[in-house]
């Protein structure tokens, strides 16, 4: 009788931990800030909460969308990966959005009326494209003078994106 009672324990526990996992890869996530490009709005140190499931289900092993039910949307704060490592950034710029360029010496873009000075090496990398490629979003740190974002890497894709932040501090 001890022995069933002690592996109804033992079942339960198991069962608790796997649902702990699968909640937390797969519907919401706590991130702490690592650096300073999103400041003001957020702080090294500052702790995010991820909704996973903004934007469809993603499976939890994989961290890769299985099902998509809605667009990523212009600023919103995004968790996504780049180069396997997490980033989180604003998304100032969806599919089809339109980027505008000058050759002038600075080389200027324009997107969605937000006016970005670029290095000749983003210049080249974006200078081909006159929007933002289908099922792929435009990145910036709110603290321009100090974030790697889209105008250093280009466009994220979208499957790359693993939530929203829903909330900070």
């Amino acid at each position: 009788m001890k022995k069933t009672a002690a592996t109804r324990k033992i079942i339960y526990f198991c069962i608790a931990i796997l649902t702990a996992f699968i909640v937390r890869k797969s519907f919401f996530s706590i991130h702490r800030i690592n650096g300073p490009s999103m400041y003001p709005t957020l702080n090294s140190g500052d702790s995010i909460c991820v909704n996973r499931v903004a934007y469809g289900l993603i499976n939890p092993l994989t961290e890769k969308r299985i099902v998509k039910w809605n667009d990523i949307k212009e600023n919103e704060i995004i968790l996504f990966y780049h180069d396997g490592k997490l980033m989180v950034k604003r998304c100032i710029a969806t599919k089809n959005s339109i980027l505008e360029h000058s050759d002038n010496p600075q080389y200027n873009m324009k997107v969605n009326g937000k006016s970005l000075i670029l290095t000749r090496e983003c210049h080249e990398l974006l200078n081909s494209y006159s929007a933002v490629p289908e099922n792929h979003v435009f990145v910036l740190g709110d603290n321009d003078s100090d974030s790697i974002d889209s105008r250093n890497f280009g466009f994220i894709c979208e499957d790359d994106v693993l939530g929203r932040v829903i909330s900070y501090e």
